[in-house]
């Protein structure tokens, strides 16, 4: 075989040149879009530990900051799948009472099952979501400006309802047995169970969105547009699905803690943001 001149990165296998795969596993892993939100972790653990405790770690100090992450984490999915699709959302500092409002009014004040209340509030988010999906797709109106009028009108209409029907702004409501086992039960009397259901709604939406065309659709919504034109994929085909997702998602965490919360609507807009944008990122890395 002739002298052949490598350059660097490659190597001989087989008489054939290819590109040197030595050394450059590590670099690969920090090329994925997963590294980001690794990295961001353990940088938040190592702080608290140096600076705090080591007591962060355990059982019970670990169960104080899960505990709220899973509440937050519910939220951020459908809202992360929203980013990646090239849309925004501020809508859910309205959504998430108004899921809350719907299954007190349903299931505390009309003394129906929890279950109504349930579906009350997972229709209700499916209704916002398939209005603002509907006026994305079909005007030029940016999503930031539709969900933002979204917003004022859920505001009202969850105040203006409430008030309406009840004459207060809260609303007590006892859930039966089976709901507080499914949904407010804590493991080994420290974890919250709703920490599985944040689990399995992640696993659902792995593979959602890389393992089915409709992710592969949403992946090259948020990329390029005018490529997934071409390639037969619209704005009206793809682009409400997120949004009725994204307000599903909305109703169904507040089925599942029932106590809306400011500090977890501005938290889960920031997680949503950043975890948007690190998932996002697979598009450039692939």
């Amino acid at each position: 075989m002739a002298n052949q001149t490598l350059s660097v990165g490659q190597q001989i296998t087989g008489g054939k040149v290819q590109p040197s795969t030595r050394g450059s596993a590590f670099g690969n892993l920090l090329r994925r879009p997963e590294a980001g939100a690794l990295l961001g972790l353990i940088a938040v653990l190592v702080f608290f530990v140096v600076f705090g405790s080591t007591k962060f770690l355990a059982p019970s100090g670990a169960a104080s900051w899960l505990n709220v992450a899973c509440n937050l984490g519910i939220i951020a999915i459908p809202v992360g799948l929203l980013m990646i699709a090239g849309e925004l959302d501020i809508s859910i500092g309205a959504m998430v009472p108004a899921g809350s409002m719907t299954v007190a009014i349903l299931s505390g004040h009309y003394d129906l099952p929890i279950w109504v209340g349930i579906l009350g509030s997972l229709g209700i988010g499916l209704v916002v979501g398939l209005i603002n999906g509907y006026i994305a797709t079909r005007t030029a109106v940016p999503s930031l400006i539709i969900t933002l009028g979204t917003l004022f009108a859920m505001q009202g209409i969850v105040l203006g309802r409430s008030v309406l029907i009840t004459g207060t702004t809260s609303v007590p409501v006892n859930a039966g047995p089976i709901a507080k086992f499914l949904f407010g039960q804590f493991i080994g009397g420290t974890f919250q169970n709703i920490i599985l259901w944040w689990l399995s709604l992640t696993l659902v939406d792995i593979f959602f969105v890389h393992f089915s065309r409709y992710g592969n659709w949403i992946f090259a919504m948020g990329g390029d547009r005018v490529s997934a034109r071409n390639a037969g994929i619209t704005k009206e085909g793809s682009g409400s699905f997120p949004f009725k997702t994204k307000d599903s998602g909305h109703a169904y965490l507040r089925v599942l803690t029932l106590a809306p919360s400011l500090f977890k609507r501005s938290a889960a807009c920031l997680n949503s943001f950043f975890g948007g944008v690190i998932m996002s990122q697979r598009k450039h890395y692939n």
